[in-house]
This record gives C-alpha cells, sequence and structure tokens, in this order.
C-alpha cells in the first residue's frame, strides 16, 4: 500500500470563498432597459452568495424606480423605457391598459415600439414613478434623445434623501388617462422628438 503514494506531498490550496460568502456590503446591482443597450447600475446593499450578491426586494424596487425616474429626466421616451417604468412601478400590462382605458393590445404595442406611446400615458406613468421616488418631472424633454448603449450610474444610496417632492395631486394624476390633455403635462410641446 506504501508504494501506492505520491512522491509529491498533497498541498491544500486556501480557499478564500467561505470568507467572503455571507458578507454584506455594497455591490453593484445592474438593470437593464429591454434591449437598448442601456444598462443602469446602483451600488446597493446586498448579501454576498455563492452565485453572487443576493438583494432584497425592497432594494430592488428602489434601484429600479431611481433608474426609472432617470430614464424619465432623461427624456427617454420609448416602448423599452415604459415597459421599464411600468415594472419599476409594480404594475402589470393589464393595470396599465385598465389605468389608461385601453386594450392590452395597445400597451403590448407601445411596450414593442410599434405604436407611438401617447403623451398622456407617458406623462402619467412619469409623474407615477417621480412621486413614488421623491423627485420632480421634468420641465422639458430633450428634442434628440441620446440612446446610445452605455452604463448609467444612478445612485449609491437608497433611499434617496433631500429631494424635492411632487406636488400632491397634479391634473394629469386627477384625471383619468383618456380625457388628459396632452396641454397640462410637462413637456408635450416637444413631443414626439423630431428624428435625430
Amino acid at each position: 500500500m506504501a508504494d501506492d503514494l505520491a512522491d509529491f506531498p498533497i498541498v491544500v490550496l486556501e480557499n478564500d470563498s467561505p470568507e467572503r460568502v455571507g458578507r454584506v456590503g455594497l455591490f453593484d446591482l445592474l438593470m437593464p432597459v429591454a434591449n437598448t443597450g442601456l444598462v443602469f447600475t446602483a451600488a446597493v446593499p446586498g448579501l454576498l452568495s455563492l452565485y453572487g450578491p443576493v438583494f432584497t426586494e425592497l432594494v430592488r424596487r428602489a434601484a429600479n424606480l431611481r433608474a426609472a425616474t432617470t430614464l424619465v429626466h432623461m427624456g427617454l421616451v420609448r416602448g423599452e423605457s415604459v415597459e421599464f417604468i411600468r415594472e419599476a412601478l409594480g404594475l402589470t400590462p393589464q393595470q396599465l391598459a385598465a389605468i389608461s382605458g385601453v386594450d392590452l393590445l395597445d400597451v403590448s404595442n407601445w411596450e414593442a415600439n410599434t405604436v407611438v406611446v401617447p403623451i398622456h400615458v407617458w406623462g402619467d406613468l412619469a409623474a407615477r414613478a417621480c412621486l413614488a421616488d421623491g423627485r420632480t418631472m421634468p420641465l422639458h424633454h430633450a428634442l434628440c434623445p441620446d440612446w446610445r448603449p452605455r452604463l448609467i450610474r444612478v445612485f449609491p444610496n437608497i433611499p434617496s434623501r433631500g429631494v424635492s417632492q411632487v406636488p400632491q395631486g397634479p391634473a394629469y394624476l386627477v384625471h383619468p388617462l383618456s380625457n388628459a390633455p396632452a396641454s397640462i403635462i410637462p413637456g408635450a410641446e416637444c413631443y414626439p422628438p423630431p428624428r435625430c
């Protein structure tokens, strides 16, 4: 039996994985916007597991909401951003259709970017997201929004503090979407944006 032993000593390499697993700290949460190439990232609290950081639902929702309001402030009005904002608000396509007073097929067409998103629907979603995140609505939207693929860091802190609140009860939240005139939605004068 002794002749079957290896001639070289067996070395056990140290594995630092057990010391790292279970560590709580700030980790990057990536939030891609459909197939646009835009990816939001936020340094948020998480727990390191064998498969990477694990984030609580509360942290995920707060980070997604901040990314959604950043889309609003960037003036990126498109089907993919409508879907991203809807999901950040925790709305299903059926709920958005009911709020908007349209069929589910219309919502699917908006999110697939086959039909232009009505400005009053965009305005309502943007206002709801900004109100939930404690940010003000932008006064104007970019005439030539920048859709180039890139990584955008939204924040390192959850929740955000010291931001001004959206005034309670704006007209576009009081009226049903189907009756909301476009003139009461900030930035409606710039919509749809010209082709750049």
